[in-house]
């Protein structure tokens, strides 16, 4: 968080892709030889426009009020999106844009949704996550987001949760 904090507000002019290579480069140098890496998506908002860069995390959900649409973010990568840490690892970011609309929302979510499974080991999806989240657009933040936790209970049944699960949702008044 630090790092990440540090390498936004250092220099204001940078775009959003050089901010996410400097965090890569300061966070494999900063844990040494620890084996790990992270995901995630940064984002600036500037009037209606977002600027975006994912790094190796599930594409956001966008709702279209006007359309009453819901639909994963269309990256249109050369390269697969790079994770973030992994050293000797070739890597690739590139800032999006989406002009959010009143009413148009942007779903954030981790994996531990999509990768939860059932009793009988099936995935609940993101086909079933675009689902949940079309179906209750229209309602509140609070109200979406109680809907799609009582389908992940229901989805999961008795089984323990695994992996975390957080939700972001950023709506356009």
């Amino acid at each position: 968080k630090n790092i990440l904090h540090f390498e936004f507000y250092k220099e204001k002019y940078k775009t959003l892709d050089e901010i996410v290579y400097h965090v890569n480069d300061r966070i494999i140098e900063e844990k040494g030889n620890v084996e790990n890496y992270i995901t995630g998506i940064l984002i600036q908002i500037i009037n209606k426009q977002l600027n975006l860069v994912i790094s190796g995390h599930p594409a956001p959900i966008i709702y279209n009020s006007k359309t009453k649409s819901t639909s994963y973010f269309d990256v249109n990568y050369d390269e697969k999106p790079s994770i973030i840490g992994m050293k000797g690892i070739p890597v690739h970011y590139k800032v999006e844009n989406l002009e959010l609309n009143s009413n148009d929302f942007i779903f954030l979510y981790t994996d531990g949704i999509t990768d939860l499974q059932n009793e009988e080991g099936k995935a609940f999806g993101k086909q079933r996550l675009l689902e949940v989240v079309a179906a209750n657009a229209e309602k509140t933040v609070e109200q979406q987001i109680e809907a799609l936790k009582e389908e992940i209970d229901n989805y999961r049944c008795s089984l323990p949760q695994t992996d975390d699960i957080t939700i972001v949702i950023l709506k356009r008044k």
